[in-house]
């Protein structure tokens, strides 16, 4: 059983400047959990970073709670939208723009919104508004533009950048899908563990047991050398389609 204290706020509080695998590796979870929960019917709509709790003590485990006053949160939130600080319950910083002006329907793509949030604040330390009122954040939810993640983490793969400001777009039709994000994150964390064995010494030699030195000689001096030959060209060649 999952110990409650064990959420991700806390979890925040004790580790600073999450890695990439690290991330990947709560954020395939919680994606996983979503996307199992939507194929059985069933909308989270109140993701938040108290009911994502992730246990330390089993290799961090993640699990997601609070489904069952997800709806009643949402409707809450919903039916009480007035002009005051007072008036808005169930304010998060994981709300998305359609449960806040009602424009658009609750569909997965919500949830998508709220897992975009929650993948900025385990990357960056901080949600992605951070407004003190409830009708601040939420209206900065509904019509601002979110920080890129890149200006606060610079040593994120393009991809992994892209798939998080994806899935915080206002309007859910232009959000990706939790598909699409875990195909990203499989991807990021595949060519991490590439990366990681070329730099070993363990993986270059299982590099050349499996393909011969000329593979890791390829790698290492002909790739770069063409990549410095191609920039050359493309210099060279640019002036002469501007005259």
């Amino acid at each position: 059983c999952a110990n409650l204290g064990e959420n991700a706020r806390k979890y925040l509080q004790e580790t600073q400047n999450v890695s990439v695998p690290g991330f990947i590796e709560i954020a395939e979870q919680v994606a996983q959990g979503l996307s199992y929960a939507h194929s059985q019917g069933v909308l989270h709509l109140h993701l938040t970073e108290k009911n994502i709790l992730i246990q330390k003590e089993h290799r961090n485990r993640v699990v997601l709670s609070e489904f069952g006053v997800s709806r009643f949160v949402s409707e809450a939130t919903l039916s009480s939208h007035s002009n005051t600080t007072t008036g808005i319950l169930g304010i998060s910083g994981y709300i998305a723009p359609e449960q806040v002006d009602a424009k658009n329907p609750e569909t997965e793509a919500t949830d998508v919104y709220s897992f975009g949030c929650f993948m900025y604040q385990i990357l960056t330390g901080a949600p992605p508004f951070k407004n003190v009122g409830a009708f601040d954040l939420a209206r900065s939810h509904a019509e601002e533009d979110v920080m890129p993640i890149e200006k606060t983490r610079s040593d994120l793969p393009l991809e992994l950048s892209d798939v998080i400001a994806r899935s915080l777009r206002k309007n859910p039709k232009d959000r990706c899908s939790l598909k699409e994000t875990l195909m990203v994150l499989e991807k990021v964390k595949n060519d991490l563990l590439i990366e990681e064995a070329f730099q070993t010494n363990e993986g270059q030699a299982l590099i050349k047991e499996k393909f011969g030195e000329k593979i890791l000689w390829k790698w290492w001096l002909i790739l770069p050398t063409l990549a410095l030959i191609l920039t050359i060209v493309t210099l060279l060649v640019i002036p002469l389609f501007k005259k």
